[in-house]
């Protein structure tokens, strides 16, 4: 494909997710109690942001911020779907929906998420932070979707990050975040490719 086509390609693909996104979080941040033109438009720049995975966020707490449980869930899935390449995206639109489940980022990515949720949790479990599971499963989650997508949104304070967080759970986010997302994507990382390898 020539260079014109690929852009397109990717462009549209982006403008679809940020889209659907957009108007998924501004319902929720509407029906929190947000006023209208202030929603969509926190809206529309984390759904940029978290597809893209640049983790930009209107507000200095970041996704902390807006207390949402079901903002959360939607962000990380536009994290997840933004870490995925743009050639299984083609794979996908051409009717080719195996080649999703076959490839070997697609299933490397579920076994070191899971590891990685299963350790990160578990170190997050020895700190003061989480009087109880939901709530730590809640927030080591998103952090470490947010870390292996290399994003940098965040539901924790800086001054929880210093002061509450285990050094197991540093290490664990600075594995995740060098790893990154896969090849053809927008995240940064080594690539989950490498690692499917080894």
């Amino acid at each position: 494909p020539n260079v014109i086509h690929t852009t397109t390609f990717i462009a549209k693909v982006t403008a679809w997710f940020v889209l659907a996104g957009t108007v998924v979080i501004s319902v929720m941040m509407l029906v929190s109690g947000i006023e209208p033109v202030r929603a969509v438009l926190q809206s529309l720049w984390v759904a940029i942001s978290g597809f893209v995975t640049g983790g930009f966020s209107p507000m200095q707490q970041s996704v902390f911020y807006y207390h949402s449980f079901p903002i959360e869930v939607v962000l990380m899935v536009l994290m997840l779907l933004g870490t995925i390449s743009f050639v299984i995206y083609s794979e996908v639109l051409r009717g080719r929906v195996r080649e999703f489940f076959r490839d070997i980022e697609t299933r490397t990515t579920v076994i070191w998420m899971i590891a990685m949720v299963v350790v990160f949790t578990a170190s997050l479990a020895a700190s003061t932070l989480f009087s109880d599971i939901p709530t730590l499963l809640r927030r080591g989650v998103f952090v470490l979707v947010s870390a292996f997508t290399t994003t940098g949104f965040s539901v924790l304070t800086t001054n929880q990050l210093l002061t509450v967080v285990t050094s197991g759970a540093f290490l664990t986010l600075a594995m995740v975040m060098a790893v990154g997302g896969w090849a053809g994507s927008t995240a940064g990382g080594i690539k989950i490719y490498r690692v499917g390898i080894i």
